[in-house]
C-alpha cells in the first residue's frame, strides 16, 4: 500500500466524521492500524477507513459487512457506514 492510498483513506475517514458545514476541526495525522497483503485500515479522528485488495471476493465481503449491520452484533463489531457516492478509492 503507498503513501497516497494512507492520505487518501484519512482524508475519506475525515470528511466522514467532519461534514462541509460543521466548521473546521482538528485531527491527529491518519494513522495505520493495519496492513496486510488483503487491506489497510487507516484511522483519521474518530473514523477508520479500510481498503480492500483487489482481488477481494466481493461477495463475501458484502455478507461480512451484511453482518457487521445486524442488530444481534450491536456493541460487538461497528457498524459500518454508509457509503458516499464517490467514496470508492481505486489505486
Amino acid at each position: 500500500m503507498t503513501a497516497a492510498l494512507v492520505r487518501a483513506l484519512g482524508d475519506l475517514a475525515h470528511r466522514a466524521a467532519h461534514p462541509a458545514g460543521c466548521g473546521r476541526r482538528p485531527c491527529p495525522p491518519p494513522a495505520v492500524l493495519a496492513e496486510r497483503d488483503d487491506g489497510i485500515v487507516v484511522r483519521s479522528g474518530p473514523l477508520v477507513a479500510k481498503a480492500h485488495a483487489a482481488d477481494t471476493d466481493t461477495a463475501a465481503l458484502a455478507a461480512r459487512l451484511r453482518l457487521a449491520t445486524g442488530p444481534g452484533l450491536d456493541g460487538i463489531l461497528l457498524a459500518p457506514l454508509p457509503v458516499a457516492p464517490g467514496a470508492h478509492l481505486t489505486e
